[in-house]
């Protein structure tokens, strides 16, 4: 009888020992971005965080990291205290602009490895003066004549990557963005232009 009670309290242990073993296994794998969920809220956003924010406000958080070796802004965005996206902007700056290509590619082949091929990745002209000339192509980038994206779908997320030039200064960021909570933000943007 005792021989038997021990058994079954030892298989009772190694169960409950099994199924935290599987719950914490399974726990990285539900996160969607970094260490975070959507929805969560500012104070739960920067608990996970190993350092301080550079900057906050009620509708942003803002970081310095290091995403595959290169100097990036990381900035949470908020509506009603809900996580809704995330962005890596580069911070470090190239004298070529093909440096800034290079970078791109690094990040597409490094969320490929993580998300599968882009559900849709190319350029955009926006002004065509250089299209049909491949020796002004890094001039046409840093001009704002072209744009690069790349585009993932998970469950949870969007997340897009862009390389554009703005008055020529390369900017080249990853947006993620939660897709339970982009109906909010949509929402919201319609109520500030529509003020009727």
């Amino acid at each position: 009888m005792r021989g038997k009670m021990k058994n079954n309290i030892l298989v009772f242990i190694m169960c409950i020992s099994v199924s935290f073993f599987i719950a914490s296994s399974c726990w990285g794998d539900s996160y969607d971005f970094r260490k975070i969920k959507w929805g969560m809220s500012v104070e739960e956003v920067i608990a996970t965080e190993p350092t301080q924010p550079v900057a906050k406000d009620k509708n942003s958080i803002s970081y310095k990291t290091i995403v595959l070796n290169r100097n990036v802004s990381l900035i949470y965005r908020f509506i009603n205290d809900k996580l809704i996206g995330a962005t890596y902007q580069l911070d470090d700056i190239y004298i070529k602009t093909k440096s800034y290509i290079e970078a791109y590619d690094e990040f597409n082949n490094a969320l490929s490895k993580k998300y599968g091929k882009p559900t849709n990745e190319g350029t955009i002209w926006l002004d065509n003066t250089y299209k049909n000339n491949p020796e002004k192509l890094y001039f046409a980038l840093s001009a704002g004549h072209l744009q690069y994206f790349s585009y993932w779908l998970t469950s949870n997320s969007k997340i897009k990557t862009t390389l554009y030039g703005d008055f020529h200064n390369i900017i080249l960021k990853i947006d993620y963005i939660s897709v339970i909570y982009e109906d909010i933000k949509k929402n919201k943007e319609e109520i500030i232009r529509d003020p009727f």
